[in-house]
């Protein structure tokens, strides 16, 4: 009976040590999702900011690069959640703005997608390539 404990104790000892080896860090977890994206691996980049968004949820950060994953696969309506959540957390999220008019325009959502590409624009006041892409836009859309 004893060399049974033992045998479980050791098994314990080395399944912990195991995980603690092999357990990555959150900023590892992150670095990670964004070398996924950057390499253009949209599905397993949303999968590792969806963990992150999940394990971290305030985290403004996570929801905006799993709503970018998202709109990177074409899925406009999902990623309008996670970058309105980022936006929610960080009203200072100036890409978040621009990634939100993104997925606001592919959804036909105009209104918002103008009101989004005006925030973005008071965050950058010169950018006049953006306020050129503004008016062409309010043409466009609005008369």
């Amino acid at each position: 009976m004893i060399n049974n404990w033992r045998h479980i104790w050791f098994t314990f000892v080395f399944i912990t040590m195991f995980d603690f080896a092999t357990a990555q860090t959150e900023q590892e977890q992150f670095d990670q999702g964004v070398e996924l994206l950057n390499d253009n691996q949209y599905k397993k980049a949303k999968n590792a900011f969806y963990k992150l968004s999940q394990n971290y949820p305030t985290n403004a950060q996570y929801h905006y690069y799993l709503g970018v994953s998202k709109l990177k696969l074409s899925d406009p309506s999902s990623a309008l959640v996670d970058l309105n959540k980022s936006i929610s957390l960080d009203p200072n999220a100036k890409e978040a703005y621009f990634n939100r008019y993104v997925a606001n325009n592919a959804t036909r959502n105009f209104q918002f997608a103008l009101a989004d590409i005006s925030k973005y624009l008071e965050f950058y006041p010169n950018d006049t390539i953006f306020f050129v892409t503004l008016c062409l836009y309010q043409i466009q859309h609005f008369n």
